[in-house]
């Protein structure tokens, strides 16, 4: 995903807003690097992170129910203009 954001940008044709999912245990993984890179790297990009945990049965009508731990962590990273 990293090199599809930054060849984009390079390109001209940055996004205003990029939307990630993954399960819960991205924030925790490693100790949190795994993550912690994923943000840096966004925001070296110029963007802006923003995560929450969702669970798909509070949104709408999805039969499906994803309990902690398989909870989906999602997060978007938007550019500041």
């Amino acid at each position: 995903m990293m090199r599809i954001i930054r060849e984009k940008k390079a390109a001209g044709h940055q996004s205003k807003v990029v939307f990630f999912e993954n399960v819960k245990n991205l924030v925790g993984h490693d100790h949190g690097n795994t993550f912690q890179v994923i943000q840096e790297q966004l925001e070296y990009l110029g963007y802006h992170i923003k995560t929450k945990v969702l669970n798909a049965m509070e949104y709408g009508n999805v039969p499906q129910n994803r309990l902690s731990p398989k909870a989906r962590q999602y997060f978007q990273a938007m550019t500041a203009s």
